[in-house]
């Protein structure tokens, strides 16, 4: 035996194994990481910009990039997400996905037929003609490239590059094409769950203009109150922006302080108007706008419990209120914070039967019934917010259904 011969390695079919047995491993890692990343995932090129992420990293491939197509003359196609170490090769790349020079390559005829493209060597594939000189110098050997779907229609395409010849094997590629699958499956979901979202808010929006027809009917009846649910509104926005409480959260409460007193609709005119103190009969009646609120839009689904806040908005922190004497946490927050809104707007505004409060007199009230009768975290930030701004200010602002 040479020496020579001594020193060269020996790559046996169980060395072969091994190495096949360690990329089908490094695959279903990829496919893993990836389903938990699917899990989590609001923003689909956040999403895709993960994947990518996750290709290289797992894979050890130099490049793996997502690209959709544009509507327009060239039919461009442009990259929406890419990680790896030779992402200058995406600098200068174009690519089309119509049937023209730049697009008969890999990743136009992957988005134009579907079907995905292996590419085993790229000095020798003729697909890989107009980027071989581009792809000799990142070191790329193969690509491979699968289409990616959305209702029927295939939307994008997501390229992986390899630094071997002939690296993807049969078993491998069937790995990459359920790794695919899992990626257009959660392209997918997060599409339909937005869409869904913008559909609830666009219900919501409908459903609530037709409900300001009846509040401006119960304001037209209460002509002291007029506005009144509006400028609740605006402060209890505020409130909670100061909190700064989620988006959806902030929404849900402007939506349920706009129509907070819609019961008020069942009660007499007369008594809504009455410029003296209630008889214990009319109060009663009045304490009854609450519950027949939540019983006119309870059957209406909306994305925000706008039902339950206004069946709560009288309730108070220690069980004092009405209708069900509800206590504490047992109150949904969004109500906690349109109740400090409503006493301060109602105490500052003038009724035919006492003058409106002052500021100081108003924030007394709520002060020396925090925690007791008022969220303390709501008052201290109402207390804080209107220190800094001005009431009037804030009240005035107009709050449109969104």
């Amino acid at each position: 035996m040479y020496m020579a011969d001594l020193k060269k390695p020996r790559y046996t079919k169980s060395h072969e194994a091994n190495h096949k047995l360690q990329r089908l491993n490094s695959a279903l890692m990829a496919l893993s990481r990836i389903n938990k990343a699917l899990l989590a995932a609001k923003d689909e090129k956040l999403f895709l910009q993960e994947v990518c992420r996750i290709i290289v990293q797992t894979r050890s491939y130099p490049l793996a990039w997502v690209g959709y197509p544009l509507i327009n003359k060239a039919k461009s196609v442009i990259p929406v997400a890419q990680a790896g170490f030779k992402m200058n090769y995406l600098d200068k790349l174009k690519i089309s996905w119509g049937d023209n020079k730049w697009g008969r390559g890999p990743t136009g005829i992957a988005i134009r037929t579907g079907k995905m493209q292996v590419v085993t060597n790229i000095m020798t594939d003729p697909k890989y003609k107009p980027w071989r000189a581009m792809g000799k110098e990142c070191g790329f050997q193969g690509s491979i490239t699968f289409p990616l779907k959305y209702n029927h229609t295939f939307f994008g395409a997501i390229m992986i590059y390899t630094d071997k010849p002939d690296a993807f094997s049969a078993d491998e590629i069937k790995l990459l094409e359920e790794l695919v699958s899992d990626i257009a499956f959660g392209i997918n979901t997060i599409r339909t769950r937005q869409e869904l979202f913008h559909s609830e808010k666009k219900l919501a929006h409908v459903l609530l203009k037709t409900l300001e027809v009846a509040v401006y009917a119960v304001e037209k009846r209460d002509p002291y109150t007029a506005g009144h649910m509006q400028r609740t509104a605006s402060l209890a926005r505020a409130i909670a922006f100061e909190m700064s409480l989620p988006a959806e959260q902030i929404s849900g409460i402007i939506y349920g302080a706009m129509v907070h007193d819609i019961g008020k609709i069942y009660v007499p005119a007369e008594i809504l108007a009455r410029p003296s103190k209630l008889t214990p009969l009319e109060m009663e009646f009045i304490r009854t706008h609450p519950q027949m609120g939540y019983d006119l839009i309870k059957g209406i689904e909306y994305p925000w419990p706008i039902a339950e806040i206004i069946l709560q908005h009288h309730e108070r922190l220690d069980g004092s209120g009405y209708p069900h004497g509800l206590k504490g946490n047992q109150i949904l927050l969004e109500t906690r914070v349109i109740t400090v809104a409503d006493v301060v707007e109602a105490m500052m505004s003038h009724r035919p039967y006492r003058p409106a409060h002052t500021l100081n007199e108003t924030l007394r009230e709520i002060r020396s019934n925090k925690g007791k009768l008022y969220d303390p975290d709501v008052v201290n930030t109402c207390i804080r917010l209107l220190k800094k701004k001005d009431i009037h200010e804030i009240l005035s602002q107009t709050v449109e259904i969104i």
